[in-house]
């Protein structure tokens, strides 16, 4: 084997090795959180593969679990499904309508990204009081749609734009309505990009802590909510790792199930020909 041979199977070899290495140091946390749900109450903290593994944690947390799920995928479900129906219009209106400062308007709704949640948090929960909807599935996927907008719009928006105006408006000139060609050509050409604001907003929603503590507190209570109050003076680890290890498993399935289209969106656009 020649010289040339042997530093490209070196180099070969060295990237696997980095691969691996990098698999190991993400993956080793999220495995060994699994395993310890697994593990029996005299072993969750003391052997890293215990000889024996359990189901007893997720049958204490099983009745802990429904409620919250329940809660979590309603408020999810309500919160995706409008932020990707406002952000179609949003994005469609900002990607091909010409009007005066159409530009400062997307820029500032981007800008809005950047605002710290915990500013509003006081303003928000004053507001619900009021209205009497604290601890309600409509007012906390209200505001969960709020806090998504700017991100999925900005998204959607730069999909809009990669797709050929010449494709638009041949529909036109063959009769098609705007709204008609944005159903008819659009939307279908943007199934990448609708699929990746849809697990962002999904996962977004899925995983929000601190508005979901404030604004509830017993009727919409989430997942996330359920599993931070086994952390207090005493940490419950089998019930920790058991709900955490649960509610892994609703954003797992979707990306899955939508992992293709999420590949596409995320490099659309990334070659050019």
């Amino acid at each position: 084997m020649n010289s040339w041979g042997v530093k490209k199977r070196f180099k070969n070899l060295l990237l696997l090795s980095v691969i691996l290495a990098n698999l190991i140091f993400f993956l080793f946390p999220i495995i060994e959180f699994v395993l310890t749900s697994f593990k029996p109450s005299k072993y969750l903290l003391g052997n890293l593969f215990p000889p024996i593994f359990t189901l007893e944690h997720y049958h204490k947390t099983l009745p802990l679990f429904i409620k919250p799920l329940k809660n979590s995928l309603i408020i999810c479900g309500m919160s995706t499904f409008m932020v990707v129906v406002i952000s179609i219009f949003a994005a469609y209106s900002l990607a091909r309508f010409q009007y005066k400062r159409r530009e400062d308007i997307a820029f500032f709704i981007l800008s809005l990204y950047a605002l710290p949640p915990i500013v509003s948090l006081i303003p928000i929960w004053y507001i619900g009081q009021n209205l009497g909807l604290l601890d309600t599935h409509v007012f906390l996927s209200i505001i969960y749609t709020l806090f998504n907008l700017s991100f999925t719009v900005w998204l959607l928006r730069g999909f809009f734009i990669g797709i050929p105006i010449e494709i638009e408006e041949a529909s036109l000139v063959d009769g098609c309505s705007k709204i008609g060609a944005l159903f008819k050509i659009i939307l279908p050409l943007s199934v990448p990009g609708i699929s990746v604001a849809t697990i962002f907003a999904f996962i977004f929603s899925w995983s929000e802590f601190m508005y979901a503590t404030v604004l509830t507190r017993v009727d919409a209570v989430t997942l996330p909510v359920t599993i931070g109050t086994q952390v207090s003076f005493q940490t419950f680890w089998g019930k920790l790792t058991s709900l955490t290890s649960l509610a892994i498993i609703p954003p797992l399935l979707l990306s899955i199930f939508i992992q293709r289209y999420i590949i596409s969106g995320l490099t659309l656009g990334a070659v050019k020909e």
